[in-house]
């Protein structure tokens, strides 16, 4: 099976996550507030975190999610940066991968345009790869 990529701008530091929503003209689709537990755990998150996801997609490149990410992006790419810049926060591009039990395995290619638009944001790009499991019968 092909395996499920989703693409996601990560927001992390200490800020006031509706401001950022306001200035920077975009709806996050999440939001982590410090000191909420993490999901499972009976740990806090230690700082905000402001994420904009993509769907998941099992068809195309893996790539293609970044592509999506920044579609919904650039329209907002250089008040985001703004912001990030402002408040000294961090910006990571996630790349999820998660691979099927004996599913092929992908090869990514992050052409110049998609570290240009990556670095435009400031960001870091993080690619998290994770084995899903078959659960017993």
């Amino acid at each position: 099976m092909t395996p499920a990529c989703t693409a996601q701008l990560v927001v992390t530091g200490r800020f006031d996550l509706q401001e950022f929503t306001k200035r920077s003209g975009m709806s996050p689709t999440g939001v982590r507030r410090r000191g909420d537990f993490v999901k499972g755990t009976f740990s806090q998150h230690e700082q905000d975190q402001w994420i904009v996801s993509t769907a998941a997609r099992r068809s195309g490149r893996c790539e293609d999610v970044l592509f999506d990410l920044f579609s919904l992006v650039s329209p907002h790419a250089q008040s985001l940066h703004f912001l990030i810049q402002l408040h000294g926060l961090q910006c990571t591009m996630r790349l999820g991968v998660m691979l099927e039990d004996g599913g092929p395995l992908p090869v990514l290619e992050l052409s110049p345009e998609i570290l240009r638009r990556v670095e435009a944001l400031g960001a870091t790009l993080a690619i998290h790869m994770q084995q899903s499991t078959a659960e017993p019968s």
